[in-house]
């Protein structure tokens, strides 16, 4: 969103999101509807119970994209429903259909020189560590992730992450939860008691395929930045 001429911010949950919300005063939240500790929905309400949340745009983001959930977000007072992976013109067509004041890019004077610019601008390398058992889960995060031009590392289990982890500092780990010898919970918990090679805007994201939204919700007890669910598309 930011190539595309937006100021962005970015939280980890719903607590975050009422307290950003109130700093910034933004124009558009993009709620996703699972999240720790306070989900989309209640954040939601919570929003639109403050001075400063009457005239927000707020869209419901969720990779359940039933009835029921549309429904939900917009009872609770989402003003649209869009389901993920989300498609970038689907989404500014979206805020546009909410708001006559939000121009999108083909509709800005010189959008194609700024595109130049953007598409040429370098930027520096991101490094991510990407941890799972399954040799395939590990070589389809790696092609997803290379296309977008960073620098990935692999590691088949716990105790080879934490070895590479003290060696090189990573601004990205993927860890999954359920792996031999030391699972993704156990490296967390290690990692937080001895964070030896981490700096302090690693970000640690767990990834699985089996988990229930109580499980879910504990994670960022654990300390973990965020997570996500497989297959990752």
């Amino acid at each position: 969103m930011s190539t595309v001429g937006f100021k962005v911010s970015i939280v980890s949950s719903g607590q975050e999101c009422l307290t950003q919300v109130k700093k910034d005063k933004p124009d558009v939240v993009l709620m996703d509807l699972v999240m720790p500790e306070m989900d989309g929905l209640e954040t939601t309400r919570q929003l639109r119970k403050t001075k400063f949340g009457n005239n927000l745009i707020i869209i419901a983001l969720s990779a359940n994209a039933y009835k029921k959930n549309r429904e939900e977000s917009i009872a609770v007072g989402c003003n649209d429903f869009l389901s993920k992976p989300v498609n970038l013109e689907e989404l500014l067509n979206c805020l546009q259909k909410h708001s006559s004041s939000i121009i999108l890019p083909h509709q800005k004077e010189g959008f194609k020189e700024i595109k130049t610019t953007i598409d040429t601008v370098s930027l520096p390398p991101v490094s991510i560590l990407v941890v799972d058992d399954n040799e395939i889960n590990r070589m389809l995060l790696n092609a997803q992730l290379t296309n977008i031009g960073v620098n990935i590392t692999e590691a088949k289990d716990g105790i080879e992450a934490l070895a590479l982890i003290k060696q090189t500092p990573f601004d990205l780990i993927l860890l999954d939860l359920k792996m031999p010898r030391m699972n993704g919970k156990e490296v967390m918990q290690y990692l937080k008691k001895n964070p030896i090679g981490l700096n302090k805007n690693t970000a640690i994201f767990a990834i699985t395929a089996y988990a229930s939204t109580e499980q879910l919700s504990s994670l960022s007890d654990i300390g973990f930045s965020g997570y996500l669910i497989k297959p990752i598309l």
